[in-house]
């Protein structure tokens, strides 16, 4: 830990002690030097029961974010930021110093940045950056967000096109669709670069968000709590580092001790200036991830998204080796779909807010939205990957079978790949149900 990001963490911890009546009630040997390990790991569970224990306003808060789905499953928590420390937590990350304002003539391109109110009021930062926000919330808002597409902004007498994109896979996910229903190039609009973030972009969207928009596809690590951590990954070590504003422990699963390699769980502390009104000392934000080797650029530890907690696969001969993860469900279900079109339910309340106003069936967007599946590790004589998802033909038991086998192989052949000892045969179960039955039967829908 270098000496700056040692000094944030001392006035993050001294800070949270003064303010936040959570931390203030903590019995700490030493308040003016205090030890990150003195303070007790928190969940958004937790915060969710006394939210009123961890923030600390002296102004009222420009940023209300929201968060209910991947990492609860339960009902929504908010958390609570100001303008300015978004504001700086920004600059932080770009290097950028006080004062710096982003001026027109140094750029060629805009980013287009799409956004909803399900996470928050997203207000854009003060800098006047190129980043231009649009709502892209309910099927009547995709014809302006194809006009700016095509004709840009004038800023100062010059128009400028839009070279990036930027936006919830879900977002992106709907558009493309949009746009291959109409028959639009989207190609022709000269992206060159698609960001992708909040669920896990699936191995066949990245490739169709490459192939129908010509561009280059990143896709980045973040946590609503944490709106201010967002990172891509690295050409380095291929994993992910996170930025400067936070602070990054890698415990054990049981979250007793530090972990330098393999699996392990993330757990977050928001660092001062750039969360004040709120801080999060250590957040567990309940993902599973594998600690890499240190990279050889920044010379750091990144680490690898795996999944949430407790949908993540072991082998159960040896310890603490990973043989299936939520991502790869993922990847299996979308290309099932992709092989059985219009098998695989997706979450129906997409398709219905995105063809309101646009003019189009919301069969249109049916598969632009999340599959509707649940994925958890069940333990009993065996240990096996337990996935259930919903379909549009449960009524054809012929072809639900046929689903089942398609993702089935697809997973079990990965298992063999991975493991080190003999599996046993019931490792990975697929069971394909009509829509609606999650819900019914109170299965949680996996958001990954």
């Amino acid at each position: 830990m270098s000496v700056s990001i040692g000094s944030l963490l001392n006035a993050s911890l001294k800070h949270a002690i003064t303010f936040v009546p959570y931390y203030g009630a903590l019995l700490l040997k030493d308040v003016e030097d205090p030890q990150l390990q003195e303070f007790p790991i928190i969940n958004a569970d937790i915060v969710s029961a006394s939210p009123e224990l961890f923030y600390h306003l002296d102004r009222f808060p420009d940023f209300v974010l929201t968060t209910g789905g991947t990492t609860s499953s339960g009902s929504s928590k908010f958390f609570l930021l100001n303008y300015d420390e978004a504001d700086l937590a920004f600059r932080t990350n770009l290097s950028l110093g006080e004062g710096f304002f982003f001026k027109p003539e140094s750029f060629h391109g805009l980013v287009l940045n799409l956004t909803d109110m399900q996470h928050g009021l997203m207000l854009p930062p003060a800098h006047g950056q190129p980043v231009i926000t649009l709502p892209l919330e309910v099927g009547r808002h995709l014809p302006l967000v194809i006009r700016f597409l095509r004709e840009g902004l004038v800023v100062k007498g010059i128009r400028y096109k839009f070279i990036e994109l930027l936006g919830s896979i879900t977002k992106l996910r709907a558009l493309t669709a949009y746009c291959e229903d109409l028959g639009i190039s989207a190609a022709d609009f000269g992206i060159q670069r698609i960001v992708t973030m909040a669920f896990h972009s699936s191995q066949l969207w990245t490739e169709r968000l490459r192939r129908v928009w010509g561009a280059q596809v990143i896709v980045t690590y973040g946590l609503t709590e944490f709106s201010e951590a967002v990172t891509s990954c690295c050409v380095g070590c291929g994993g992910y580092h996170v930025p400067p504003t936070v602070y990054a422990e890698y415990l054990s699963l049981d979250l007793s001790a530090p972990v330098t390699k393999g699996p392990a769980i993330l757990v977050l502390t928001s660092l001062y200036p750039y969360r004040r009104s709120m801080p999060l000392i250590r957040y567990n934000t309940r993902d599973l991830i594998e600690v890499l080797p240190e990279c050889r650029l920044t010379e750091k530890r990144g680490f690898r998204f795996h999944g949430r907690q407790g949908t993540v696969l072991f082998d159960p001969t040896v310890s603490n080796h990973i043989l299936l993860t939520s991502l790869d469900v993922l990847d299996a279900v979308d290309d099932a779909g992709d092989e059985f079109p219009g098998a695989i339910c997706y979450d129906d309340a997409v398709a219905t807010v995105m063809s309101w106003g646009s003019g189009k069936d919301a069969s249109t967007f049916r598969d632009s939205g999340y599959p509707a599946l649940n994925c958890e590790v069940k333990t009993g004589n065996t240990t096996y990957v337990q996935v259930t998802i919903e379909t549009n033909n449960a009524g054809n038991e012929e072809n639900s079978s046929a689903l089942e086998l398609a993702i089935y192989n697809r997973l079990y052949s990965l298992v063999q790949m991975r493991t080190r000892a003999e599996v046993p045969l019931d490792a990975v179960r697929v069971n394909c149900v009509p829509q609606g039955t999650l819900k019914e039967q109170g299965i949680p829908l996996t958001l990954i």
